[in-house]
């Protein structure tokens, strides 16, 4: 299958959401049809706003783009037509993670799931060097509504702790944990240990 395009047409590759970027450079990928040149942009939360990344650049459908320091768990992309920027312009489908990889694994270490006797429970967790303070919360309606469990509680690189106490008329069946990295929107969620 293949496609004509009479006219002009861009459409951004990569990244598109999803991506956790960490490195120094990343490579920005676009297609484009009867399009000279491209300017790029980036946005830290999910697209209310815009840095200039370069104002026009050859539209050779690659940008070898050096990774700003900012850290954001909602960064987009932006390529559009530098002659007609309104109508020919894209941007990443989904937000991508740039410079945070706070939590790569939550674990709930009890109660297991169907155990109603225990009125604690371990919350633990991987945390990555960026991630120095967490917010934990529970939900009983799976994640519409968030109960505050600790507000901000310090995380270290590797395994992190924290022992809650809670009513012993809550149905651990229906619990879901997060922990939220406090500098970012970045969380992870959990379930009742199987």
């Amino acid at each position: 299958n293949f496609s004509i395009y009479k006219n002009k047409f861009l459409r951004l590759v990569s990244p598109n959401g999803g991506e956790s970027i960490t490195s120094d450079t990343t490579l920005i990928i676009w297609t484009s049809v009867n399009i000279a040149n491209v300017g790029l942009q980036y946005s830290l939360n999910n697209g209310y706003s815009w840095t200039q990344i370069v104002v026009s650049t050859p539209s050779t459908g690659s940008f070898r783009w050096t990774i700003p320091t900012e850290t954001s768990t909602l960064a987009r992309i932006r390529v559009y037509d530098v002659s007609d920027s309104a109508t020919y312009n894209d941007m990443s489908d989904s937000y991508f993670s740039l410079n945070s990889v706070p939590v790569s694994n939550v674990r709930i270490d009890n109660p297991k799931a169907n155990e109603k006797s225990s009125s604690e429970r371990i919350i633990s967790w991987e945390g990555s060097a960026q991630l120095k303070r967490v917010k934990l919360e529970y939900s009983l309606d799976s994640g519409k509504n968030w109960i505050l469990i600790e507000d901000n509680y310090s995380s270290t690189k590797g395994s992190n702790k924290f022992t809650w106490k809670y009513s012993s008329n809550i149905d651990v069946n229906k619990i879901i944990v997060k922990v939220s990295d406090k500098d970012s929107n970045f969380y992870k969620t959990a379930s009742p240990k199987q």
